[in-house]
């Protein structure tokens, strides 16, 4: 994988503090290259519209009612153990982290969607490579899911010391929609805005994010799909056991309110040989 960084920073020093720090507080060291590292950046302008589409507002790219309401997002390409891959698009405010999703796959039956499971502190806070949870009456953590049916099933989740578990207090803890356009291999879009934190304490049968913007999340990321190819997969960078965060080489961390002054660009070597960088970003 071939990494370049590019910051608006003007002088050397400043350059190696913001290197220097981001290491000492991150499970992955950033800079590094690490694909697991994944990055949310700080909105600027208007948050998303959640409503399933996220081109515009009805799927059609030619339409001008909700222009490029994702143009401020981090965005990443991840590729699944059957294969395909994910486009992620990911950014945050004070208030709430937004994440979407597109990814392409020929049959929309009910079953398929997308589900985030997220690993924070024991109480909230910055995330600590492990589950916390441990009974049906102490919970832990996060999990986030749109799934296809009859009526599109977004729900939220937690972990209660043994498995992942739909929160037993009634409520719907954050906005998400999803659509599928019309193609050969059937656009799909997953749209999620999830508070930071909503004022509820971790307790008996729930648990939510409860973090603030200067919090790093561990993210595990399984995609469902029905027909033809059917199955649920992970990103193959990650460990593919979304019970441990540690094992293996882990889950990917998520840091929040990353300003977008800062940008990486990322590229795959060719399987013939090494690239001759030209340092150019024209395009």
């Amino acid at each position: 994988m071939l990494q370049l960084n590019v910051c608006k920073i003007k002088k050397s020093l400043f350059v190696f503090l913001f290197v220097s720090v981001q290491l000492a507080v991150a499970h992955i060291g950033e800079g590094t290259g690490n694909a697991l590292q994944l990055f949310s950046y700080r909105i600027t302008g208007q948050t998303p519209v959640i409503d399933g589409s996220i081109l515009s507002r009805d799927g059609n790219t030619k339409t001008k009612d909700a222009p490029d309401e994702w143009k401020e997002a981090y965005t990443r390409e991840i590729l699944l153990n059957d294969g395909t891959t994910v486009t992620l698009f990911i950014m945050n405010d004070l208030d709430s982290l937004y994440i979407a999703a597109l990814y392409w796959h020929g049959n929309n039956s009910s079953g398929s969607g997308i589900k985030l499971y997220f690993d924070q502190g024991p109480t909230g806070g910055a995330h600590d490579g492990q589950l916390t949870g441990t009974s049906e009456n102490i919970r832990s953590e996060a999990g986030y899911q749109i799934i296809k049916g009859d009526a599109l099933d977004v729900s939220d989740y937690s972990w209660n010391g043994s498995s992942w578990v739909a929160d037993a207090d009634g409520e719907l803890d954050f906005r998400a929609d999803g659509a599928i356009f019309p193609s050969d291999q059937k656009a799909n879009h997953r749209e999620m805005a999830i508070p930071l934190q909503n004022g509820k304490q971790s307790a008996s049968g729930n648990s939510d994010l409860n973090i603030t913007i200067t919090d790093e999340l561990g993210l595990y990321i399984e995609v469902f799909k029905e027909g033809s190819g059917a199955g649920t997969f992970y990103w193959v960078a990650t460990n593919g056991d979304k019970t441990n965060p540690q094992s293996g080489v882990g889950w990917a961390d998520l840091r929040l309110n990353v300003p977008r002054s800062c940008f990486t660009f990322y590229g795959t070597l060719a399987k013939d040989g090494s690239p001759t960088p030209s340092l150019s970003l024209s395009v």
